[in-house]
This record gives C-alpha cells, sequence and structure tokens, in this order.
C-alpha cells in the first residue's frame, strides 16, 4: 500500500527485516486488538511510553490486547548497526516484557503505515473486525 490510508482501512501488513524480540508476525489475527508503536533509540520519550504499554499489553492481554513495537528510524550506518543499537535498547528499556519487537532499517514499514497515514507524530492503531481498520 503506497497511497494513503485513514479511519476504517484495511490495515497493512507487517514488514520488519527481523524480530529482535518474540515471535514474527506478518499478518493480524482476528479477534485481537493490536497497537503498533513506532519507536527510536534515539527518542527521549520512546522508552518510557513501551513500558508503559507492555504494562497495558499485560494487564489486557487477556482481552487480546498485544503491543508490537517497531524500530523504523534508527540512524546507523549499517543494519547490523542499528539492530546492535536496537538491541541494547530494548535489554535497558523492556527487559522483562514479552511484548514483540520489528526491527525495519529499510524504511518500509514506514512507508507503509507512517507516511502513507500522515500520522507521524499520532499512533496508529489496528482493532478486531472482519478485517482490521485503523482507528485512533
Amino acid at each position: 500500500m503506497t497511497s494513503g490510508f485513514g479511519i476504517g482501512s484495511p490495515a497493512p501488513s507487517i514488514k520488519v527485516q527481523n524480530w529482535p524480540r518474540g515471535d514474527g508476525i506478518s499478518n493480524f489475527q482476528l479477534g485481537k486488538i493490536y497497537i503498533l508503536e513506532f519507536f527510536s533509540t534515539t527518542c527521549s520519550g520512546c522508552g518510557p511510553a513501551l513500558a508503559r504499554l507492555a504494562q497495558l499489553q499485560e494487564k489486557y492481554s487477556d482481552m487480546g490486547v498485544e503491543v508490537i513495537g517497531v524500530a523504523a528510524h534508527e540512524q546507523a550506518a549499517t543494519a547490523d548497526e542499528a539492530r546492535a543499537q536496537v538491541d541494547a535498547w530494548v535489554t535497558e528499556w523492556l527487559p522483562n516484557t514479552n511484548m514483540r519487537i520489528g526491527f525495519d532499517f529499510s524504511a518500509e514499514m514506514d512507508k507503509h503505515w507512517m507516511k502513507a497515514s500522515l500520522s507521524c507524530s499520532e499512533g496508529v492503531h489496528c482493532r478486531p473486525g472482519r478485517q482490521h481498520r485503523l482507528y485512533r
């Protein structure tokens, strides 16, 4: 999906290079509520925000809530260097959570989610239905 999307649009798939934490996921399961949080290791508020979202996931996991963090804005010379930054950051900020963390050095997730939705400073969330749709 390269054009814009908005509230009620089908959610794009998750395309990351790898999963530093948790099992990989490419599509959403019906009946679950997904919260995607895009972060960067250089963002001062991202660590506390993801830690709070991890608590939310733990509290509401029996209701199908799952938080997925996506590192999609890393500044590094190589993907390996960026992945090492993400690994260290996740170990520091999320040491005891089971949140999935995806790593996207290619910026595909940024293109398909953030830029397409024009929501670079707001969270984009998915909720269940016949198809997963976007909402705020």
